[in-house]
């Protein structure tokens, strides 16, 4: 790819024919990919081949992110599993409440006997 299809996020001041193709530049995790038309004297092969090149790009970006997805998830993976094996152990010193049910509040509140509603009938009147 020609560096000249791809600026930086803090290339130079935009043109008004670059403020307006905003809304078609890509953004990427190296920078962002402004729109370039594509003149006259451009072929279609070289149309094709930037396009190609954008699209490879896309491609070794998804891998990565994928990569990196992996990696994460495997070191979360190992996190649980540890934290698995210590924390019923541990929850059993403090503790006699299954880990399935709330723990009891320290606050002083007084249990109060639920309120019975009694359904009433309703009459609507036109205005």
């Amino acid at each position: 790819m020609r560096l000249s299809k791809v600026r930086s996020e803090h290339g130079s001041a935009p043109t008004p024919n670059a403020m307006s193709n905003e809304d078609n530049d890509i953004p990427t995790r190296g920078g962002t990919l402004k729109h370039q038309p594509f003149s006259s004297t451009t072929t279609a092969d070289e149309a094709i081949e930037c396009v190609t090149q954008l699209l490879q790009q896309c491609d070794q970006e998804n891998r990565d992110l994928r990569d990196e997805y992996s990696s994460l998830r495997d070191e979360f993976t190992n996190f649980k599993s540890l934290a698995m094996r210590v924390l019923p152990k541990a929850s059993h010193l403090h503790s006699t409440v299954p880990p399935t049910q709330p723990r009891p509040s320290l606050s002083l509140v007084v249990p109060q006997e639920p309120i019975s509603i009694q359904p009433t009938s309703v009459q609507l009147t036109s205005v």
